[in-house]
């Protein structure tokens, strides 16, 4: 009987089969179906540990004459991420490294908070302080960099922010915390000056402003990029931007980390030095810094309402999520990492006074 296989293809089955393989072959094969059987084989050797270059003489071995960028593509075109230079050195380059970390995180996020229960407001602040008042109530919570503790907390330390992103399309992503002095860093015009939440926070560990603590954020941030693929900061739990260079600071940070991420409010006016540079940042990157303007409406607004409401929406504002559910006694478990509207439109939102 006539012999049905190519030359290249009695070659592989040989060799196959000396190794000690079973092979089915098909007759009249198709070009799409040699395709197929070529990349099923390249993913079997993969899964079998073998490096590019490796992939490469075992097909050869069984008569398959191929190159790198064809395993990469066959590997590519079966979902199997590369993991491997296209020099076949066997070594993962730092991006791939972290991208592989990240797809992984992103399958086993879950909620961290250490504490669920959250607040419920109430609609009129908690404590009001003097007019006069120019700083923190609780003045020994202020905290001088040193380098012995780290400024940006995880997420996971605050109820109503959460450790990781659980949906969206920033899932995964590592969320920590950054808070600063009230009132030392803010604009006397903040609305809420006197009813600063803040007030009633005496356990928050607030870290004083200036070079050192820029000096010891870019650090963090460059550790915290280089461990996770998404970070996203919140900014600021109490305080806000002290100056240009500091807005600066978090433009470069920007520039630098790919992964980096922003979301928090600023009372500063867009027509103030700060409250510009914080307007341009966002301009720049509109998908990276969600940072909104406290004490209006409209587009990247924020805003307080000194009354509690079981309404989704105000006028052209989304009322915050994570509130309503805390006002029903948090059925729902919400908090930022499982609501990101905040980062998610451009559209404003309305907080009940706490």
């Amino acid at each position: 009987m006539t012999d049905q296989l190519t030359e290249e293809e009695r070659a592989a089955v040989d060799a196959y089969m000396a190794d000690g393989g079973q092979v089915s072959v098909v007759k009249n094969e198709s070009r799409f179906d040699k395709i197929a059987r070529r990349r099923k084989l390249v993913g079997q050797l993969r899964s079998d540990g073998q490096t590019y270059t490796q992939i490469v003489d075992s097909m050869r071995d069984r008569g398959w004459f191929i190159t790198i960028s064809t395993v990469a593509m066959d590997l590519k075109q079966i979902g199997m991420v590369r993991e491997t230079p296209r020099d076949g050195s066997g070594k993962p380059s730092i991006s791939q490294v972290k991208r592989a970390r990240a797809q992984e995180h992103a399958k086993r996020v879950f909620d961290r908070r250490r504490f669920k229960t959250t607040p419920v407001p109430f609609g009129e602040p908690s404590r009001m302080v003097d007019a006069s008042e120019d700083g923190p109530v609780f003045k020994d919570r202020v905290f001088q960099v040193d380098g012995n503790e780290t400024v940006l907390k995880d997420g996971c330390n605050n109820s109503k922010i959460g450790g990781d992103v659980l949906v969206g399309r920033l899932k995964g992503a590592h969320i920590v915390t950054l808070t600063l002095p009230e009132r030392t860093t803010c604009p006397s015009s903040c609305k809420m000056w006197r009813g600063c939440y803040g007030n009633s926070m005496h356990y928050a560990r607030r870290w004083a402003p200036g070079p050192e603590l820029e000096r010891q954020i870019e650090s963090e941030i460059k550790a915290l990029c280089a461990s996770y693929e998404l970070v996203l900061v919140r900014l600021h739990i109490l305080g806000d931007f002290y100056s240009v260079g500091y807005v600066n600071l978090w433009a470069g940070l920007h520039k630098e980390h790919p992964g980096l991420h922003v979301f928090g409010f600023t009372a500063w006016p867009e027509d103030s030095r700060i409250g510009q540079a914080v307007a341009n940042l966002r301009c720049e990157y509109p998908d990276r810094f969600m940072v909104r303007v406290s004490g209006r409406t409209g587009t990247w607004g924020s805003f307080t309402l000194p009354f509690p409401t079981e309404a989704k929406t105000i006028g052209d504002a989304i009322v915050c999520p994570e509130q309503l559910d805390g006002m029903k006694g948090s059925p729902d478990g919400r908090h930022c990492g499982n609501c990101g509207i905040c980062w998610s439109t451009d559209r404003p939102i309305a907080f009940v006074e706490h």
